[in-house]
């Protein structure tokens, strides 16, 4: 992808929410975590899918996570027949707002999208999306919109 395309809204599939949404309800004792799959299009990225990760951090899973590498392993490759590729992360926050963390920040891969999606009093609350460019210690909130899942793989909706 070319350095300057980056995106200035996102797309996700309703099916894709409602999974991010449920991923972090059920795991109301730590923060949840996963990958977005989807295709980057000049300017407008599409969260076609998500796949759950397991939060393996060492301590703290409340406020902090990590994600299991296995399943980073094994999707890093594009999907040769959809062309779906890791477009970035998301993750929960159950006693914050849906704002980025100092951690969040510093551990934020370069031209990768970070979801995080705020759960309070067991209900979702809200979902905020940022991106960092290449090069650029900044990231900066993209604005997002939902539509009607199309056709979703099995894979990617099942959390």
């Amino acid at each position: 992808m070319p350095e300057h395309d980056h995106p200035t809204s996102v797309i996700i599939d309703t099916d894709v929410l409602v999974s991010i949404e449920q991923a972090a309800l059920r795991s109301a004792e730590e923060e949840c975590c996963g990958l977005l799959m989807g295709i980057r299009e000049t300017g407008k990225w599409r969260i076609n899918g998500v796949i759950a990760g397991q939060n393996v951090a060492l301590c703290n899973r409340s406020e902090s996570y990590e994600m299991d590498l296995e399943t980073l392993l094994v999707h890093v490759s594009p999907n040769s027949t959809t062309n779906e590729e890791i477009v970035g992360f998301y993750h929960s926050h159950h006693t914050t707002s849906a704002i980025l963390s100092l951690r969040d920040r510093e551990e934020s891969w370069p031209d990768m999208l970070i979801a995080v999606v705020a759960i309070n009093n067991s209900v979702f609350s809200d979902l905020r999306i940022w991106h960092r460019p290449i090069f650029v210690a900044e990231l900066k909130e993209i604005c997002w919109s939902v539509v009607e899942s199309e056709s979703v793989a099995a894979e990617g909706v099942d959390i």
